[in-house]
């Protein structure tokens, strides 16, 4: 392993755990639930790339070679991978503004618990076919729902720098994922090792996700919630010049209420109902309810 390789790999660890506290002080600030699932999410990773670091770097030289702590290192794995499939996909909906609902709720519980026990049972017997075929898959089946999500949700994102971060990721996942692929094979293109000092790209790109995540946290993390206990706050209204009708209007749309039931509830016509929408929609930025669920509930 050369120098460059462990200079990134610390440099890797060291903004990841900058990012994690950043978070972590931002969220006392504010409260959001996505900057808590956010947080839970870089930790994760930060596992993920630990198990390598010292997977890689670590152990004991002896005569018979280099031996390392395995329990160790399955306590790592173990953290890094099962946080990962836990947490990721409540993240991912949450960044979004998606609403959770009581299906998917119940799915991702029972296939977290799945992998939970699956893991346990790998790590017991060591069948490597449980490694192959189960715990591996399913780190793939998260990260591509992940992609998923996002992708179909993109262009539903009214806010700005919001939409324009998660472009940003997925550029940089796209440009680093045959990268990676090529460094954890340990391919050879024309007789050319692409690596020849081990792991690189993974934790370069870990690296430079971890200086993105840090300036998402401050751009778009770093401010008052739109929707906080059921209320919009004053720091929504205020950002678009929301009048206390459009802000009623807006708290029974968010309750799934029509036009009509909103005119009733509020004593006002259909027709003015259907003004104050339009005045919404305008000062948002949004084009529909989706759009607008999606703006307020990311930052809830």
């Amino acid at each position: 392993m050369t120098v460059v390789s462990l200079g990134v790999f610390l440099g890797a660890l060291l903004s990841g755990f900058a990012s994690i506290l950043l978070s972590f002080f931002i969220y006392l600030k504010y409260r959001k639930l996505a900057i808590l699932f956010y947080i839970f999410f870089l930790i994760s990773l930060f596992f993920i790339i630990l198990y390598f670091f010292f997977h890689l770097f670590g152990g004991i030289a002896t005569a018979d070679g280099v031996k390392r702590d395995e329990g160790f290192l399955d306590i790592i794995q173990f953290i890094g991978s099962l946080g990962f499939i836990a947490v990721a996909p409540y993240f991912y909906h949450f960044i979004i503004g998606l609403r959770l609902t009581r299906v998917k709720i119940i799915i991702w519980t029972g296939f977290d618990i799945a992998v939970l026990v699956c893991a346990v049972i790998y790590y017991i017997t060591r069948i490597p076919e449980i490694g192959y075929y189960i715990l591996a898959p399913s780190m793939a089946l998260t990260i591509v729902y992940g992609l998923y999500i996002v992708l179909r949700n993109l262009h539903a994102v009214a806010d700005k720098r919001l939409s324009t971060a998660l472009k940003t990721f997925l550029w940089v996942g796209a440009g680093f994922f045959p990268l990676i692929l090529l460094d954890m094979l340990d391919t050879r293109i024309f007789g050319i090792t692409i690596f020849p000092s081990g792991f690189f790209a993974l934790p370069l790109y870990y690296l430079v996700l971890n200086i993105l995540s840090i300036i998402f946290t401050m751009v778009y993390f770093n401010r008052p919630a739109y929707l906080q206990n059921g209320r919009l706050t004053e720091f929504f209204t205020g950002e678009y010049g929301i009048t206390s009708r459009e802000g009623e209007i807006i708290v029974l749309l968010l309750d799934g209420g029509s036009n009509r039931e909103i005119g009733e509830k509020l004593f006002i016509s259909y027709k003015t109902v259907e003004n104050h929408i339009y005045s919404i929609y305008q000062k948002t930025g949004v084009k529909n309810r989706i759009e607008l669920f999606n703006l307020i509930l990311s930052n809830r």
